[in-house]
């Protein structure tokens, strides 16, 4: 297979991405993601005259003015606000142009190319991870580099792993192991969507339970939700075309699918039943109600963008009024880990509502109503593995999420 040039810049852009490094000017202020962030730029270049198409530079322009909006009417309840939101639309702007550079690339190396890309990560990934769990020097070097090379949030919780799964988590060069696994199932997802393979929905099946039990990461199971919107138009003439056989078929692997969870996940749902897993309660319980408490008392345009310390206020002001001062959060999490929620705290509902329109359009103007529903549905649940709305990953994410449902063959 011969590369291109711009296949390389692909290929170290999403390394970039999966690396996550961070290169710090002074002692407080980085650049997130530069390595990623890099080749995109080198791409945007390459690409440059695409931005001008009008229906990628109303979306782009439309999308700023927006969040502009969000900072211009967000209230200003802590101190050096504006200043935050303001360099979070600066790393918004840096996302989605280097979302915008990476689709155009995609849509120039083809179908083909790209899925070979994107097998060659998988194969890497899971390599890399049976490596690190098996091999004491492989995973010795692997922890030499993380604490090596990064210099914050570095994963310190080997002892919750062994607690939780009965085995320390593979990391593989990265921060921490949840993003050996939302990459995993990124490059397993949209992998069997664009490829032609025929004998791809068994691979899927074999690269999803090696990565379950590899990585013990319960975000790998969000691999069969997505897989089944983004075939449901297919699953949906099946079953029409053999309703007697295939409905019968369809629930018990539905049932054997969910005992498989269960058996590997049993300790921690019941944790989370009795809210002691922190990770649910930093991930979800806690934003939720940050969440709820933000939106009541700013519904329209949200706390604006960047301004979780506004969000935090609004919380611990509601919990004080109550007389419930002990429950007070200095930081109930550095972001969100849903851009969706995210989104809707930062923007509101009707900012919500703007965002929404400005996707369907310019940038989902040729999709049919069945692939626009496709595409937000399976942008909600990838959302639930984390990410910041104004990350480089969440709009990497959106862009092959367009890129392999406009490709999708729907009959």
């Amino acid at each position: 297979m011969r590369f291109s040039i711009q296949a390389t810049f692909l290929i170290w852009f999403l390394i970039g991405c999966y690396l996550n490094m961070s290169l710090f000017i002074t002692k407080t202020i980085f650049i997130p993601n530069f390595i990623a962030y890099f080749f995109a730029f080198v791409l945007l270049i390459i690409h440059i005259k695409k931005l001008f198409v009008r229906k990628n530079f109303l979306f782009i322009s439309s999308f700023f003015l927006v969040s502009i909006l969000s900072i211009i009417f967000s209230p200003k309840l802590a101190s050096g606000i504006l200043k935050e939101q303001l360099l979070s639309l600066i790393q918004l702007i840096l996302s989605i142009f280097s979302a915008m550079s990476i689709l155009f690339t995609l849509e120039f190396l083809g179908l083909r190319k790209v899925s070979r890309i994107f097998f060659v990560f998988i194969i890497i990934l899971l390599i890399g991870s049976i490596f690190e769990r098996f091999i004491p020097f492989f995973t010795d070097f692997s922890d030499w580099f993380r604490n090596t090379f990064y210099s914050f949030d570095v994963y310190t919780s080997d002892k919750r792993d062994l607690n939780m799964v009965g085995f320390i988590r593979p990391k593989f060069f990265s921060r921490e192991p949840s993003f050996l696994s939302q990459f995993l199932v990124l490059f397993i997802v949209f992998w069997h969507t664009i490829t032609s393979f025929k004998y791809k929905n068994i691979l899927v099946t074999l690269f999803t339970f090696f990565s379950l039990i590899i990585t013990g990461s319960p975000k790998i199971i969000l691999i069969f939700p997505i897989l089944f919107l983004l075939n449901i138009q297919r699953i949906k003439n099946i079953l029409i075309k053999y309703n007697i056989v295939s409905i019968p078929l369809f629930l018990i692997i539905t049932i054997v699918t969910l005992y498989f969870i269960y058996f590997f996940f049993y300790e921690r749902i019941f944790d989370i039943i009795n809210l002691k897993d922190q990770s649910f309660n930093l991930r979800i319980l806690i934003p939720g109600a940050v969440l709820i408490f933000a939106l009541v008392k700013y519904p329209f345009f949200g706390v604006g963008l960047g301004a979780k310390e506004n969000s935090l206020q609004v919380f611990n002001d509601t919990l004080s009024s109550y007389g419930y001062d002990w429950m007070i959060q200095q930081n109930f999490a550095p972001d969100f880990h849903s851009y969706f929620l995210e989104a809707i705290h930062f923007y509101g509902f009707f900012g919500l509502f703007l965002i929404v329109w400005l996707f369907n359009k310019y940038l989902l103007t040729d999709f049919s109503s069945l692939k626009r529903f496709i595409f937000w549905m399976v942008l909600i649940f990838i959302g639930l593995m984390g990410g910041s709305v104004v990350g480089i990953k969440t709009w990497l994410t959106i862009s092959l999420l367009y890129f392999s449902v406009s490709n999708m063959k729907i009959s």
